[in-house]
């Protein structure tokens, strides 16, 4: 299979945004800083996984991530972090927590999982060919000298369902390394286009 590789280097931060909603979907209340924007980039090319290396430093603690991708075929998809020693997947001690509503069922349901190679993010949701799963992460000390921590929500088409779902996730990576970028893998399959902002998050 294919595979998309993007590799960025520190002077290329783009621009600056408020802590207003700006785009982003923050409020003020959210932060006492402010949002760098440090990459942007979209593609209609299909790939099994898609690689953002070299999207954090040092120079942010937090970083907010604001997405939409397609899939072709309904196994879900899942994040990986890159270890910042070498720019290899960190691919062991993922802990995390779904809980995840659907538009035809007033009862969420809930899943978790301890000690696993991945974070998924879209697990449960599945995406259509030519269907739009969006999805905000916040990760929290990536560059840090203990876990990563990751927080989200996520909304896609459930298929088997024929209707939408909502899910937040929170969770951490328990290793304690630093993590350079991340890279998003379709469990099966390829992500066949995607549209993603990576935001650094000023200390207050």
């Amino acid at each position: 299979m294919s595979q998309s590789k993007i590799d960025l280097s520190k002077d290329q931060i783009t621009g600056t945004l408020p802590v207003t909603n700006g785009g982003t979907g923050l409020t003020s209340g959210f932060i006492n800083g402010g949002l760098v924007l440090v990459h942007s980039s979209n593609s209609s090319s299909s790939a099994s996984s898609v690689t953002f290396d070299n999207v954090f430093t040092t120079t942010y603690d937090n970083y907010i991530i604001s997405a939409t991708f397609e899939r072709d075929d309904t196994a879900g998809t899942y994040i990986r972090l890159l270890k910042s020693s070498d720019g290899s997947e960190r691919s062991s001690d993922y802990f995390m927590t779904d809980f995840s509503l659907n538009t035809d069922d007033s009862t969420p349901d809930y899943s978790n999982s301890n000690s696993v190679s991945t974070f998924y993010i879209g697990r449960g949701s599945g995406s259509e060919a030519g269907t739009d799963t969006w999805f905000k992460l916040w990760i929290k000390n990536p560059m840090g000298s203990l876990s990563t921590y990751l927080d989200g929500i996520l909304y896609g088409y459930h298929d088997s369902r024929d209707n939408y779902s909502s899910h937040y996730l929170m969770g951490n990576n328990t290793v304690s390394e630093q993590h350079r970028g991340f890279k998003l893998v379709a469990n099966s399959g390829n992500v066949t286009a995607y549209d993603i902002k990576i935001w650094g998050l000023i200390n207050s």
